[in-house]
């Protein structure tokens, strides 16, 4: 039969690459976005400072930004996100084939009729000596929020470095995205089976032979039945046994063995406590044996199966469902 631990092994690989996918779109939008575009973001950019502000006696600092900090900013928006004087911003230039970002302290803007530009009054972090200028569409980056220092030494080695950059993330979008899926379709999909097992699987399951049973033994695997039954679990015909689920995962089966009943129970449930439970089976020889069976199923079942509620029951035979 197939355990808890099966179940949860078949699935792992698929949550992992729904981790490894947060992981990667994260690393995209901070580290490779801005390769692409300085305006390439999810509400939050980030930039590399490269700036060396002067840091003289007599220097104005307005706020001092280390060189090579990484940047984090809100894109700006007339209405969601204004300027307000003394903010810090960001805008970009592209001089030579490279691009360069500046970040200047707001003052204040207008609107030229005459040319149908804006133009923005600002002053640099280490000086208040103001100049006005416009700004070419789509190159106003944001509203500065923070900084990290030296965390943009990475960024600037990557712009540097564009082949490593897109080459290791595809390496990690493998990684922790491509090779668990893989691994999870290879889990889930059904192992080649053989000749006899493929004739086993065209047969009907059957379900226990009770004639096959001394009397006292099917007294008690009816008895054991309908107590599993009345407390919420559900009895499915296998092959010379019945599978015992509560919802939908297998808490054992129920069997004769030519000598006893037997409940194999499944080994590999993760108790709500934390503690390992090793009985393996439950063998029944005696109707003697019946009091201690139950309360051991009770003890199982409420170590591992208290967050399930049973199901609602037809009022009559509560081992009709089973007997059908």
């Amino acid at each position: 039969m197939r355990t808890m631990d099966d179940q949860k092994k078949r699935y792992a690989p698929f949550i992992w690459a729904v981790i490894g996918l947060i992981i990667v779109l994260a690393v995209f939008f901070f580290l490779i976005a801005p390769l692409i575009s300085p305006t390439l973001n999810i509400g939050i950019g980030v930039y590399a400072f490269e700036e060396e502000l002067r840091t003289e006696d007599n220097a104005n600092i307005t706020k001092n930004i280390p060189k090579n900090a990484l940047v984090a900013y809100r894109p700006y928006h007339a209405t969601k996100n204004p300027f307000k004087e003394g903010d810090l911003f960001a805008y970009y230039e592209e001089a030579d084939g490279k691009i360069v970002i500046h970040t200047e302290v707001f003052e204040s803007l207008t609107f030229d009729e005459s040319t149908g530009s804006v133009v923005y009054t600002s002053h640099p972090l280490d000086s208040e000596l103001t100049e006005s200028y416009t700004i070419p569409s789509g190159h106003l980056l944001g509203i500065y929020v923070g900084h990290v220092p030296n965390a943009g030494i990475a960024l600037i080695y990557l712009a540097q470095n564009k082949a490593i950059a897109f080459g290791g993330f595809a390496g990690i979008a493998l990684l922790l995205v491509v090779v668990p899926i893989l691994v999870g379709i290879a889990r889930v999909k059904p192992k080649r089976r053989t000749a006899a097992a493929m004739r086993r699987r065209k047969e009907e399951p059957n379900g226990p032979d009770f004639n096959a049973m001394p009397l006292k033994h099917a007294a008690i695997f009816r008895e054991l039945c309908d107590f599993m039954v009345e407390g919420g679990m559900v009895l499915k015909k296998s092959y010379n046994c019945y599978a015992i689920y509560v919802g939908k995962v297998m808490f054992g089966i129920i069997e004769y063995d030519s000598h006893s009943v037997l409940i194999r129970v499944n080994k590999n449930f993760s108790r709500y406590d934390g503690k390992i439970d090793r009985a393996g089976y439950i063998r029944i020889s005696n109707f003697s044996d019946l009091d201690y069976t139950k309360l051991r199923i009770n003890s199982i079942y409420n170590a591992y199966f208290r967050q399930f509620k049973p199901k609602k029951r037809n009022p009559g035979n509560p081992a009709a469902a089973y007997r059908r």
